[in-house]
């Protein structure tokens, strides 16, 4: 509740669907009030992050996701 009466809640949309996110706390007029762009989806990056940081490939990350061990992007 708090962080409503505070105004630190942004409402965001993105592929047909809008959401709740919390502002910076930090105000500086010069900067404006929306962020650049929209975080992304859960599991947007994580191959990308197993593949060049881990070194894993497609098939390990695939099965990875297929048990639920990480998230996977959902369209």
């Amino acid at each position: 509740e708090q962080v409503a009466h505070n105004g630190s809640l942004m409402l965001m949309g993105e592929a047909g669907r809008e959401y709740a996110v919390v502002r910076s706390p930090i105000r500086v007029g010069e900067w404006g009030g929306a962020p650049a762009i929209a975080p992304p989806r859960l599991g947007a990056d994580t191959a990308a992050v197993l593949q060049q940081l881990l070194g894993l490939g497609a098939s390990e990350i695939e099965g990875l996701a297929a048990r639920e061990v990480i998230a996977a992007p959902k369209s």
